[in-house]
């Protein structure tokens, strides 16, 4: 288990870029399917993208993840959250998670918070508050089955 004390959590920068490529090529195949490379590597060079956060532990960038903002469809959603395959179940995706839900909850407080993750991770977010809505057959690609999945907005 990582201590909570070692984990340095900032505001993601593009120096940042190559270190969070590496954190996706270690997920890969079983987490993320490979064209998703490319769309992941997009949206960290888009100047207005989302927020984005990492976590460094002894200066090691280790997770990383954000949120994004929909307003045509008026909600709100964690996006390409990941943590070092190598540092899977020590609660460092946890803390990262609530981390985003609770920023989320600060900048959009009245908007119901979605995510779209698969078989392989969806019970954890279940843990997390999020309920599921949607299963997508290889909704990612072959074998990365699409759990969409919602946590409901909270009490105003």
């Amino acid at each position: 288990m990582a201590s909570f004390e070692a984990l340095h959590l900032r505001e993601y920068t593009s120096a940042d870029r190559d270190a969070c490529l590496a954190i996706f090529d270690s997920n890969r195949p079983r987490y993320f399917a490979d064209h998703e490379r490319a769309e992941f590597a997009e949206w960290l060079d888009k100047p207005d993208r989302a927020s984005y956060s990492v976590i460094e532990i002894d200066g090691d960038i280790v997770a990383a993840g954000g949120i994004f903002y929909c307003p045509k469809q008026n909600h709100v959603g964690l996006a390409w959250g990941m943590v070092h395959n190598a540092l899977h179940g020590q609660g460092i995706g946890r803390r990262l998670t609530e981390f985003r839900v609770e920023q989320m909850g600060q900048q959009f407080a009245e908007l119901e918070q979605r995510l779209a993750t698969s078989q392989h991770t969806f019970r954890f977010y279940e843990k997390m508050g999020f309920t599921l809505t949607n299963v997508t057959a290889d909704g990612f690609g072959k074998g990365i089955d699409r759990y969409d999945m919602v946590r409901p907005r909270p009490a105003i």
